[in-house]
């Protein structure tokens, strides 16, 4: 890709030169007092000069006089711009421009931000007044300026309030004898709030290219103001010296109207308006081996501290540099190899992880408990049965245990990983059960049912016995046989269970001794029935693969107790005889059996969860303790209840599950390669929530994500419906009420619904970079908040939401008790808050490095620059110009950068940036919105396999790198079925854009005017507002209420949504630890993929936004008569001047920070401007 750039001062220029010095000071403190002496002692040095030439001179003093209050005003870096109309809606004098100081809260230092303090941050209005105190007056565009000019003709077109257009007071001048013979006036224009005309970028020629245009789109749609000015009529922008001209190389004749949503062009400069100084460089941060992150940012974490659970640098660097280590991104199906992110360790939770692990997680974890019965199989078993009536006469009752895990990969790029272990720890279900009526324990008919472990008959009467079982996944291999390496494609949703062979029968199971069971009968605890597959030897798990095979299944038969059977369970012929007396026990296939079941502690060790699930990584030594994971842990997810019976059981219509059977009727006789009567009747469940199913209702798209570094979910701590995993027992009556997948592939569901009918077997969560970073909006569909601590946010940067655990008037909340490994200090923060505050104003991405992935060739930093710095090539962000105020060669500057040592340049090269067509978003200009909203407009998305989905006439906003499906639902390059929308992404048309920015510019005139002041920070304006729920914005950012708002999520919720309301039907035990109850109201879709949410829209913008003006257009006005009655002659004339690096005293270096300045004159007057245009305006023009 190849761009003519244009820096905006590529040599100094010529003309007017803005070159102020310590006598700014001198001549501003004059100009209070001897003003009147000033001019007229010029009127007198020209009388002779014609009345023209003293209106021009006065014009060109006011001129003067605005750029000094210019250089004050908003020339250190620590100022704000904005319009009087975003504060002042109703202003008499919309068009007034106003400077603030920023502001910005210190969240760790606690209590809330005073908003109506902002107000006194107020400088002034950048207007003439006749009297100067006037313009330090916030009201002063309320009423009308006294004795005023027009300046700039209304704007009807650009969404301000209507108006006389842009003024200022006339200022007097007159002789000693005060007779007024003339007088000046001026005004300062923002021009980055609006649109610059600009001709279109070359189209990209690497993929790479069109990816990173998503984030950093080359313009805004200013064709969308004025049909004439599509860049295909738009000469150079060197020449567009005016919009006048502009309008005749275009055509456009009504161009003028336009003037507050259109210019020729801005720079913004990369400084950073909190702490003032240069935004630091994160390529260079992140692509460094050499840079200690701690060391620049002074901290490990990017706000608070990790044991709150706080982002990590190297995490965040970690993330970035996803993109060496993907395969396959040359061809657009990029995959991960899950080598590293399978290193074991001692412990499964991270509570500050310093690397992203891109491990598929459990969507679903579903235990289907069946009954069946066989005939005996043991030779002397079968003997005594068929002395009493006949072994084909009886049955033996088993319980059934089926494990079915269903992984999610929630990336958008493919994993692979050679194979993955899961250990399953003590189910919370217990059981008991009856032949013909009777107990076959004595305890569980004084209501004391057990847990899995107490029906293997070596741990039957011990109540801290232990369940674990372990399955060993991975693919089939050509044969149908376990053993080949797992590939999840993104997004995707795949189920596994135990392997079952082909030509499975329980004969088969059985018939090979005795006592000498395959893989799918527990008797002998020396097996390690569950842990060890019998039929390949493999000690770390049972061979699982994908799909659900329902013939087999974990059986026990065991169910009374050996020696001890209650006598009512007992045939006459058994009372007498010990092999009838065990605690497996055959019953005529004409009689009963019942199983009773509910919820429940398994074990009675209150040392160990009520239930958990470890992901384990499969390594050599693994298989050497069975029952110890410590050396092979991955992740590890622990559940602990207030109360299990209720909380899993409130599915159930009654409190226990209880059915009754004829033996026969369950028989599955030993040559059946069916289920034959095997029946299910309950099923224990641990699922990732959904937005339609009927469980615990809840935002999972926002604040219940599973993609965490593991968890101990405690519902004595934080409620299940505000936690990460809903747990429960179902009763069920047959298979496929249980699991539902595709036969062909082994894919589940997930999305909306882990069932078929709304959920979809692709859904991509989060987004994984294939190419590096062109701006912040690459980092905004990022797993940012992966602590193992609450609270759980989705896509935390960029959005801004409250969280039902935190409320809406505070970031912090404490979280009391819990393991400090998991929950750290128990602090829970509100991480978009704090990452918004962190990053939005303090950094940037350069793109200039030596990168090295696939889909972004090689290049080398220093060839890269002196290409930008010729203006020849332009960057990755193409929004970024090169700036050589001191008129080096490019390849002495480019030297100079690269020879640095990286944490300098880290600090430094943003000296050497500019943002072309930087938009500050305190603008409510509805034009200017409008083209900016439409920035990636008709632009392709390149979708998996390199397909390109177009956007003629649209606005696409995807999250994915490579997305799936496009915004009409048709796929890229991977099967999948039903709800398309889940693995796609939005996009909108010119109309809804049209509705989208005028509630923008309502909801920023909004927060103006309760705060009597703009935006003070890009953060400000990207978060919410720390206040009570019913405040403005409290719940939700400005852009996320201005969706909102417009409704433009609504007819995408359908039956994939459901509407929260209040409490709904849960228990105050599901909400425990609710914190703000407004955070959980609306629909249970949010944040999902088919919604639009306030990050998707700022992806593209996150390149160019700011929230001040560094590049201004000055208009003044002089006017003079010859004698007291001589005809008035007036004169206007404009200015553009430009905000540059360098500090007004050289006796400070560009790259400091205000509070490392020395020089007074730099503390109070910032960086040099310097006017690199004049004119003088007609009339007409004004």
């Amino acid at each position: 890709m190849r761009r003519k750039t244009h820096p905006p001062t590529p040599q100094k220029p010529s003309g007017f030169s803005l070159v102020i010095t310590v006598t700014l000071m001198i001549l501003l403190s004059l100009i209070a007092v001897g003003l009147l002496s000033l001019s007229s002692s010029v009127l007198r040095s020209s009388a002779n000069a014609s009345t023209m030439m003293r209106a021009q001179a006065n014009a060109r003093l006011g001129l003067m006089i605005a750029i000094g209050e210019l250089q004050e005003n908003l020339g250190p870096d620590r100022r704000i711009s904005a319009n009087a109309s975003s504060v002042l809606p109703d202003a008499n004098e919309p068009e007034l421009l106003g400077a603030w100081e920023s502001y910005r809260w210190d969240a760790e230092a606690g209590g809330r931000p005073d908003y109506s303090g902002k107000r006194s941050l107020f400088g002034r209005w950048l207007v003439s007044t006749l009297d100067s105190e006037n313009a330090t007056n916030t009201r002063l565009p309320s009423g009308s300026l006294p004795n005023a000019i027009q300046l700039q003709r209304p704007s009807p077109g650009a969404g301000q309030t209507q108006s006389d257009g842009l003024r200022g007071s006339i200022v007097p001048l007159g002789t000693d004898d005060n007779s007024a013979l003339g007088g000046y006036a001026y005004a300062v224009i923002d021009e980055s709030q609006k649109v610059p005309i600009d001709t279109p970028l070359d189209l990209p020629e690497e993929t790479y290219e069109e990816i990173a245009f998503r984030t950093s789109p080359p313009r805004a749609r200013q064709e969308l103001i004025l049909d004439e000015l599509d860049p295909e009529n738009v000469a150079s922008p060197e020449t567009l010296v005016s919009l006048p001209t502009a309008g005749l190389a275009t055509g456009s004749e009504n161009i003028l109207n336009y003037q507050g949503a259109l210019t020729t062009g801005t720079y913004s400069l990369l400084t950073d308006v909190v702490e003032g100084g240069f935004k630091k460089d994160l390529t260079t941060a992140f692509e460094s081996s050499n840079v200690d992150l701690a060391d620049i940012f002074d901290r490990d974490s990017l706000y608070f501290s990790p044991d709150d659970g706080a982002l990590r640098w190297d995490y965040l660097k970690d993330h970035y540099l996803h993109y060496r280590d993907l395969s396959q991104t040359d061809s657009g199906t990029p995959e991960k190899n899950l080598r590293s992110e399978l290193r074991p360790s001692r412990i499964g939770t991270y509570l500050d992880p310093e690397e992203e692990r891109l491990l598929p997680v459990i969507s679903k974890f579903q235990l289907i408990f069946s009954m069946v019965t066989h005939y005996a199989h043991i030779s002397e078993r079968v003997t005594f049965f068929n002395q009493n009536g006949g072994n084909t006469n009886y049955g033996v009752p088993h319980l059934v245990y089926d494990p079915v895990i269903t992984l999610y990969n929630p990336y958008d790029v493919a994993l692979s990983l050679e194979q993955l272990r899961v250990r399953i720890w003590d189910p919370p279900i217990l059981f008991g059960f009856k032949k013909n009526g009777a107990w076959l324990r004595s305890q569980h008919a004084r209501g004391e049912l057990h847990g899995l472990a107490r029906f293997q008959i070596a741990y039957e009467k011990d109540p801290n016995a232990r369940k674990y079982f372990t399955l060993f996944l991975s693919e089939r291999d050509r044969r149908g046989s376990p053993g080949d390496p797992i590939t999840l494609e993104p997004g995707e949703v795949r189920v596994f269970s135990p392997w079952v062979e082909d030509d499975w029968t329980w004969g088969l199971e059985t018939g090979s001794g005795d006592y000498s069971p395959r893989a799918f009968f527990d008797w002998d605890a020396r097996n390690e029935f569950g842990n060890i597959d019998g039929r390949t030897g493999n000690r770390l798990g049972v061979e699982s693969i994908p799909g659900w095979d329902t013939r087999a299944g974990f059986q026990v038969d065991h169910l009374s107790y050996g020696g001890d059977r209650p006598p009512a369970t007992l045939y006459d012929f058994e009372r007498n005889n010990g092999i009838g007396q065990g605690g497996w026990l055959g019953i005529r296939i004409t009689d009963t059996v019942s199983v009773v079941a509910k919820p429940g502690r398994s074990n009675a060790n209150r040392r160990v969860p009520d239930f958990a699930i470890d992901i384990l990584a499969g390594s050599g030594r693994a298989g050497s303790n069975l029952e110890d994971v410590s050396t092979d842990l991955v992740r590890s997810y622990t559940f602990d209840f207030n109360n299990v019976e209720e909380e899993l059981g409130g599915t159930l219509v009654r409190p226990e599950i209880e059915r009754t059977w004829r033996v026969r009727d369950l028989l599955q006789r030993p040559n059946d390669k069916s289920a034959g009567g095997k029946t299910p009747f309950a099923m224990l469940t641990m699922s990732a929530k959904t937005t339609v199913d009927d469980y615990d209702i809840a935002k999972p798209w926002l604040h219940n994500h599973p993609v965490v570094e593991g968890l101990a979910q405690d519902t004595g701590r934080v409620g299940n419906a505000l936690d990460t995993y809903d747990l429960r027992v179902d009763e069920i009556a047959s298979f496929s009420d249980a699991v539902q997948f595709e036969d062909s592939t082994g894919r589940g569901y997930y999305g909306a619904s882990s069932q078929a009918q709304l959920g979809t077997t692709n859904v991509p969560m989060f987004r994984v970079p294939v190419t590096p970073a062109a701006s912040l909006g690459d980092l905004i569909p990022g797993n940012l908040a992966p602590s193992s601590a609450l609270p759980r946010v989705t896509h935390p940067l960029g959005n801004s939401r409250a969280h039902p655990l935190i409320s809406s008037g505070s970031v912090t909340n404490s979280l009391t008790g819990g393991d400090r490994r998991i929950f750290g200090s128990g602090l829970m923060l509100d991480h978009s808050y704090l990452l918004n505050d962190a990053l939005w104003d303090r950094t940037f991405f350069s793109t200039v490095a030596d990168f090295a992935g696939d889909l972004a060739p090689r290049r080398d930093a220093r060839q890269m620059l002196e290409g930008f710095f010729q203006g020849e090539e332009s960057l990755l962000n193409s929004r970024l110009a090169p700036l050589n105020p001191e008129n080096q060669k490019p390849e002495e500057l480019a030297a100079s950068l690269m020879g640095m040592n990286e944490e300098e340049r880290v600090e430094r090269i943003a000296g050497s940036l500019a943002i072309r067509g930087g938009f500050n978003v305190n603008s409510d200009s509805y034009e200017a919105w409008k083209a900016v909203l439409s920035s990636v407009r008709d632009q392709a998305v390149v979708s998996w396999s390199l397909a390109r989905s177009e956007s003629e006439g649209r606005s696409a906003f995807p999250r994915a790198t490579l997305p799936l499906v496009d915004d009409n639902e048709r796929i890229n390059g991977i099967s999948m079925e039903n709800n398309r929308a889940w693995a796609g992404y939005r996009s909108l048309s010119d109309q809804q854009i049209e509705a989208l920015a005028t509630s923008i510019v309502e909801q920023i005139r909004r927060r103006g005017e309760q705060d009597l002041a703009p935006s003070l920070s890009l953060a400000e304006f990207v978060n919410r507002r720390i206040d009570g729920s019913g405040a403005l914005h409290s719940v939700a950012g400005l852009l996320e209420t201005a969706i909102e708002e417009t409704g433009l999520n609504e007819s995408f919720y359908g039956d994939y949504s459901l509407r929260v309301s209040g409490t709904d039907s849960l228990t105050p035990a599901d909400l425990t630890g609710l914190a703000e109850p407004a955070a959980r109201e609306g629909q249970t879709a949010e944040g999902s993929p088919i919604a639009l949410t306030q990050g998707d829209l700022l992806m593209p913008l996150a390149s160019f936004i700011t929230v001040r003006g560094d590049t201004f257009r000055v208009r003044a006005y002089g006017e003079a008569r010859e004698g007291r009655n001589g005809p008035l002659v007036r004169a206007w004339c404009e200015a553009t001047v430009q905000r540059t690096p360098d500090y007004l005293d050289p006796a400070d270096e560009n790259h400091l920070s205000e509070d490392e300045l020395t020089s007074e004159v730099n503390q109070r007057f910032g960086r040099r401007f310097r006017i690199t245009s004049f004119r003088w305006l007609s009339e007409d023009e004004v």
